[in-house]
């Protein structure tokens, strides 16, 4: 089977993806790239003239100018997320496993101050290149890995019907805090650019944000809505995710989802009239013994004296 340096250097990526997410042990992945390396050898230094130092050196040539090419293809934005999670990772390894972080960080400043990484990328496959045994076995296990089922990535969808961007290109809090920028159109999200500054009138205000806003308007022709977080830059809402909320703001409308339960009010005695047999509250009077005492006084004297004038 006949393939080209594009599409080997390709399965090797396919080959390092599976070890990184733990669908293949590092010696398979080990002896899978020396075979790959062994094919690119082929169609690099097709006579095989040379020492097996050069000819590893033009593996690792094409090996890592794909890589940069790579990495200039990615758009900025999703670079200063990759970086920002590198960095929290090693923070959050710092936190919870202090050893662990010490021993990496240590074999990294080794690496850097022992050798380049061209070195340390040659040393196997001068090794592989080396070895008849995998020399002969080369090109059988390349068309073996051809023929393993290739895991695809789900490409994400689209969060609404009507928008471009999907849940995964959301930042979270800390990524935006942190200056990580859209990841629908690249710009910063925390910014000056729309804010009216301290003593500008509303006039010059308006005059100064309107090319700014006109811009915006053309780079986005009928796309509906846009938002900003108070004066910071403009996004579209189409294109761009929505900010997270922040802490304060995730505890707020938790309170309102979930509210205190109320306090068991204390029992109150309620009287019943005897004549309407509804609760007495405020001034009732069906009853004389509802009234205020003065008054239930006056009028019982009232009958009194009545019987007393006819007896």
């Amino acid at each position: 089977m006949s393939l080209t340096v594009d599409a080997l250097i390709a399965l090797r990526n396919r080959v390092v993806n599976d070890f990184v997410e733990g669908r293949a042990s590092a010696g398979a992945c080990r002896e899978d790239l020396d075979a790959i390396a062994i094919g690119l050898d082929r169609l690099l230094t097709p006579d095989g003239r040379g020492s097996l130092q050069q000819r590893a050196a033009k593996v690792v040539a094409e090996i890592r100018a794909a890589s940069r090419a790579h990495l200039a293809a990615t758009p900025p934005a999703q670079v200063a997320r990759i970086e920002f999670g590198a960095r929290r990772y090693r923070e959050h390894l710092q936190h919870d496993d202090p050893e662990r972080y010490e021993a990496e960080r240590r074999e990294e400043e080794a690496l850097e101050a022992g050798e380049p990484d061209e070195s340390r990328m040659a040393r196997p496959i001068v090794a592989a290149l080396g070895s008849r045994v995998a020399v002969r076995a080369s090109s059988a296990r390349v068309e073996a890995i051809l023929r393993r089922p290739e895991v695809i990535d789900v490409q994400p969808v689209p969060a609404l019907p009507e928008v471009l961007w999907s849940d995964d290109d959301r930042l979270a809090w800390e990524e935006l805090v942190d200056g990580v920028p859209c990841q629908g159109c690249g710009r910063a999200i925390m910014g000056e650019e729309t804010r009216q500054r301290d003593g500008e009138a509303w006039r010059s205000y308006r005059e100064r944000i309107k090319p700014i806003e006109d811009e915006f308007q053309l780079g986005h022709l009928g796309h509906a809505s846009s938002w900003r977080v108070d004066g910071d830059p403009l996004h579209c809402s189409r294109c761009c995710p929505p900010p997270p909320l922040s802490p304060e703001q995730i505890t707020r409308i938790l309170a309102i989802l979930n509210p205190p339960s109320h306090a068991t009010l204390p029992h109150i005695r309620v009287r019943w009239c005897r004549v309407c047999h509804r609760p007495i509250e405020g001034e009732h009077v069906c009853d004389l013994a509802d009234l205020p005492k003065e008054l239930r006084t006056a009028l019982e004297a009232v009958p009194a004296k009545e019987r007393a004038g006819r007896s």
